[in-house]
């Protein structure tokens, strides 16, 4: 009786596992289903190669789905569009190997729409293998791409017009595009090289690196949850945003009008640039360093890492719990610059206006400012020295606090730190 009521749970419990299957297959709508299979054995191996012509008239669009495999897509002189499609096809026999796809082509004026469409089988106690379609396809310069493989490389090169890449599992290149530009992949690299007038241009992936060059765009969009970023080469661009969980970011020679990075793990680095807004950079763990970066105003935040900014001017909110902060070459910067643990160096000159705040609770804090530098000074340390190279007119003095004037008086320096020496030195030359 056990054993009547055990087979009967079997059989049930297969049941449920082929109606659920088929609830799936066609809630996936891909196309029709095609039914059940029991102990099917795909051991047979089929190649074939497909090509069309398509004539065109003017600026062309080409819409293409692939289920399984890589795209490329080359720009040229002619006006036609040639497809070649390479089948890479399993089956139990050479006929049940060609129906595993149907490649199909269609053409409506100028628009040209490409789908892989594969049969949804069941497949029950069986050994199966998925099918491969490559395609090659050669377009007029002038034709925009509207692209998406679910595994497979997408390729694009040479071509005017709007580009739409979308992936789940493959690398994405991109070389010598004229036009707005999206990109989006759940699993792979990304690489986008010589983009003109890219738009208000949107980069995603999931798990992968990025890397732009000579970009130019209205604005920029990057968010990678598990990747290196790099660009190198971004001119013309309103707002720039880089956002990644996981992974270094490495930016140099951008043009624009604000700059935002954001990575949980990892190091920043910006090399040379120009921004008429503000930069802001920003790791919960890793280092910070900009150099010979022009922008309206700076923040640079890491909870673990080392911040440092080379070449500034303007409003400085620089804050690290656990590093060292330095700044060089400075100019008419106004500081709010604070570390929990670690040491702060800054030269440059001030802005003459406002209050500056330095403070870090453990760790130095050392400022090299122009000899005719004019402020008011109030600086103290708990456990410490205070040294300086000014001449202070004193209003209050003892070896852990000093308050008075330098130079007549002007903006107040307010430094302080719990645990360390505060140095004030005196650099040759006059203040700006």
């Amino acid at each position: 009786m056990k054993r009547k009521w055990w087979i009967v749970g079997i059989l049930v419990f297969l049941e449920l596992l082929v109606c659920l299957a088929l609830s799936l297959t066609l809630w996936a709508g891909r196309t029709a289903f095609g039914g059940v299979r029991f102990f099917y054995r795909a051991d047979t191996h089929v190649k074939e190669t497909v090509e069309e012509t398509f004539l065109v008239d003017g600026p062309a669009v080409l819409d293409l789905e692939a289920v399984s495999g890589n795209v490329t897509v080359t720009g040229g002189s002619e006006d036609k569009v040639q497809v070649t499609a390479r089948l890479s096809l399993w089956g139990a026999d050479e006929e049940d190997a060609r129906q595993q796809v149907d490649v199909q082509m269609t053409q409506e004026g100028n628009h040209i729409t490409i789908r892989v469409v594969r049969p949804e089988w069941v497949y029950i106690f069986a050994s199966t293998r998925s099918p491969q379609v490559d395609f090659e396809v050669r377009v007029p310069s002038e034709t925009s791409l509207q692209l998406a493989s679910s595994s497979g490389d997408l390729a694009v090169s040479d071509v005017i017009g709007t580009v739409d890449l979308q992936t789940v599992s493959g690398n994405i290149r991109v070389e010598n595009v004229d036009g707005a530009m999206s990109v989006r992949s759940s699993s792979g690299d990304v690489t986008l090289v010589g983009l003109n007038n890219a738009g208000d241009m949107g980069v995603r992936t999931v798990s992968g690196d990025v890397e732009l060059r000579d970009v130019t765009a209205d604005s920029l969009t990057a968010h990678t949850s598990s990747g290196k970023f790099t660009l190198i080469g971004l001119s013309d661009a309103g707002d720039g945003e880089v956002r990644t969980i996981s992974g270094d970011v490495k930016l140099q020679d951008v043009t624009g009008h604000s700059l935002t990075v954001y990575t949980s793990s990892g190091k920043i680095q910006l090399d040379e640039g120009t921004l008429s807004g503000a930069l802001d950079l920003e790791t919960t763990s890793g280092n910070v360093t900009a150099v010979g970066i022009r922008a309206i105003s700076y923040r640079l935040h890491s909870s673990s890492g080392d911040l440092t900014l080379d070449g500034c001017s303007g409003p400085l909110d620089m804050r690290t719990v656990s590093g060292r902060i330095e700044v060089e070459n400075g100019a008419e910067a106004k500081l709010a610059i604070e570390t929990s643990s670690g040491k702060i160096q800054f030269s440059g000159s001030l802005y003459t206006q406002g209050e500056h705040r330095v403070k870090s609770v453990s760790g130095d804090v050392s400022l090299v400012l122009p000899a005719n530098a004019a402020f008011d000074l109030d600086i103290e340390t708990v456990s410490g020295s205070i040294q300086t190279e000014f001449p202070v007119t004193m209003t209050q003095f003892d070896k852990k606090h000093v308050v008075g004037e330098v130079n007549g008086g002007g903006p107040l320096l307010r430094i302080n730190t719990s645990s360390g020496d505060i140095t004030l030195g005196s650099a040759t030359g006059e203040s700006n």
